[in-house]
């Protein structure tokens, strides 16, 4: 596992670019799970000006998305609004593949990643859910709303996984992930041989 903690945006976006280049290279891949949300948007606005790190042969695919409510299919808009630049790369989680090659994960409040949440069996695949009350609080999301995500097996079979954390907030689940007897979702990450995690902030 390796923790690259970073000075500020500009370096943590630098650094994620990197990882991306090397390991598209390491292992040949073709295909790259991305994350929607806040923490993602400065390194697609990134994407969008300078170019990606990435040819256009890359399959870029969706983690996770909301099947009913208000916010149906929110992260297909996002990701049609932060890219629009990289459609024709899209694969959308009704369309895609099993699993990519290499996978860019976001962390969730509560140890979520994709919309794997605390409490789900870690052989977890893929497949729809109801989501817990704390994460629908947080995303303002429709009470009893239904999702449909990858979970852990699909992103421990990737070849590298990179989990990119922004924000001070984020800092406390962070040291709770890492610590020894962990057992929420993102901890479960670490059983993976090619981790890394990229931080714009100190842990310490």
């Amino acid at each position: 596992m390796d923790i690259i903690e970073c000075k500020d945006e500009f370096t943590w976006i630098d650094k994620i670019n990197t990882w991306v280049k090397q390991e598209l290279d390491r292992s040949r891949a073709k295909s790259l799970f991305l994350p929607a949300g806040s923490t993602p948007r400065p390194l697609y606005q990134n994407w969008e000006v300078s170019g990606a790190p990435f040819s256009g042969d890359v399959r870029l695919m969706q983690l996770d998305e909301i099947l009913n409510g208000e916010k149906k299919n929110a992260f297909r808009h996002f990701f049609q609004e932060t890219l629009p630049s990289y459609q024709k790369q899209f694969q959308y989680i009704d369309e895609a593949d099993k699993c990519a090659d290499l996978a860019i994960l976001g962390l969730g409040v509560n140890g979520h990643v994709g919309y794997h949440e605390p409490g789900l069996s870690p052989q977890f695949y893929s497949g729809c859910l109801t989501l817990n009350p704390e994460t629908i609080e947080h995303s303002q999301l429709d009470p009893g709303v239904r999702v449909v995500t990858y979970g852990l097996q699909a992103f421990l079979k990737a070849k590298s996984i990179l989990l990119i954390v922004r924000g001070v907030s984020k800092r406390d689940i962070l040291r709770e992930v890492l610590g020894a007897d962990c057992v929420l979702p993102a901890a479960y990450l670490k059983k993976h041989n090619h981790l890394s995690i990229v931080t714009d902030f100190k842990l310490e």
